[in-house]
């Protein structure tokens, strides 16, 4: 996971919108420094998630153990030759 930046601090204080803080005198202040850096990790962690998220698409196989249609969800790029379920 990659380091909190200061652009993840300022968007944290933005979100808090705490009136006359600033981000040096809201770091300075301990309790809010604490808050302010939990709400920076959680901007940080889903942007990571975000870059990183597995894209996955529905595809409709034949299973031939039960006999049945059914939908599986596969990796994008999935190539159609390498078979049925699993």
């Amino acid at each position: 996971m990659p380091p909190v930046t200061k652009e993840h601090l300022e968007a944290a204080l933005a979100l808090l919108a705490w009136r006359g803080w600033t981000l040096e005198l809201a770091l300075a202040d301990p309790l809010r420094a604490r808050i302010l850096r939990a709400c920076a990790a959680q901007l940080r962690t889903q942007e990571y998630q975000r870059q990183h998220r597995r894209t996955v698409v529905p595809v409709r196989r034949y299973d031939p153990k039960t006999g049945r249609w059914c939908t599986q969800r596969v990796a994008a790029g999935f190539d159609e030759s390498q078979g049925l379920l699993t």
